[in-house]
């Protein structure tokens, strides 16, 4: 254990990253799909034939997955197995990227990895947009999933454009991306990206760019000739009540991960940690409170914040972390015991 945590480059998260993207061939290949993976399969199906969608316009993960079947002559089932696995490759190579600009060696991207998998609860629950194993196991070809990589992605660029000046393009190119492939992971990265906006003093001249950044990215947004703009409200709040039902066994582990949050106030992006965590909790808990429960998929959120809070905790060998290493591990067996699919 003390060799994983000092190594700067241990090759850990090569290994841990290869385990996943193999558990994802073998969800591809044994194409058990549930879910809205018939309503996935129609719309890349409807965009092949350049006719109308139905239940949602195309978006740019749908076309270009569309143009890729088109070049290569592939069904539209073998494209979105081959999708999935690129965008869990695509979900963990952007929570690295987040998780250096926390200034963590590779221990803790590992940690951060899977936590981010198998620490959530007890019951075996998925819902698109819930990065664990249960949820992934059926949505990773699904818009949601490279959505959530787009997010963290557009975190990392805008905590480098604040201490370094850079990457402001990518500010302007990656949330209408977002918006337009999964309209509620705008939201879910609209959190992040005010708790980065808020936790620490910016550079002036830095922060006045923003302004002109966000209206570039509602212009390209609003360029794509696809779509009315009108996913956010096209289900009813009712059928997301299922998010906040027996939330502590679905999401009851990722508590764990609240001290390291408290704890880590004052290490890099800490304080941003602890803000996001809590607008998403606050924002959740006033929308279900007034029966919005399509907010509760703000959840994964909060839970990420607590399990990279974690990661760096256990990973860095901070006061304590012998016992909680042991709970945490305990709590993970249990989170995987009983959550996979």
């Amino acid at each position: 254990m003390r060799g994983f945590a000092q190594a700067e480059r241990s090759g850990w998260y090569v290994l841990v990253a290869g385990a996943v993207l193999g558990w994802a061939l073998l969800v591809a290949f044994r194409h058990a799909w549930v879910g809205d993976w018939d309503l996935h399969v129609a719309t890349l199906r409807a965009a092949l034939d350049d006719t109308q969608v139905g239940w949602s316009d195309p978006t740019p993960y749908v076309l270009g997955l569309a143009l890729v079947a088109r070049v290569f002559g592939a069904e539209p089932e073998t494209v979105l197995g081959i999708a999935g696995i690129l965008n869990v490759l695509a979900l963990l190579a952007a929570l690295r990227v987040f998780c250096r600009q926390m200034g963590a060696r590779d221990s803790v991207v590992v940690l951060a990895a899977v936590f981010a998998l198998v620490l959530w609860g007890v019951e075996g629950f998925g819902w698109s947009g819930f990065p664990g194993l249960t949820s992934l196991s059926f949505s990773f070809a699904f818009p949601s999933t490279p959505a959530a990589a787009l997010m963290v992605a557009t975190w990392a660029c805008l905590v480098r454009f604040r201490d370094s000046g850079q990457g402001l393009v990518a500010l302007v190119v990656l949330p209408p991306v977002i918006v337009l492939v999964h309209p509620f992971t705008a939201v879910e990265t609209v959190v992040g990206i005010a708790g980065i906006l808020v936790a620490r003093r910016w550079e002036w001249r830095r922060l006045v760019l923003i302004v002109p950044a966000g209206v570039g990215a509602v212009a390209l947004a609003l360029a794509w000739p696809y779509t009315e703009g009108t996913g956010l409200a096209a289900d009813s709040p009712e059928s997301y009540r299922p998010l906040v039902e027996e939330a502590l066994s679905r999401y009851g582990l990722a508590l764990l991960g609240v001290p390291a949050l408290l704890y880590g106030l004052r290490k890099p992006l800490g304080r941003e940690l602890l803000i996001i965590a809590a607008v998403g909790t606050a924002v959740t808990a006033l929308a279900v409170a007034a029966g919005r429960y399509e907010f509760a998929r703000l959840i994964p959120v909060v839970v990420l914040m607590c399990h990279l809070a974690l990661a760096r905790h256990l990973g860095e060998r901070l006061p304590g972390w012998r016992p909680y290493a042991v709970v945490t591990a305990i709590g993970c067996v249990a989170g995987l015991t009983w959550t996979l699919p």
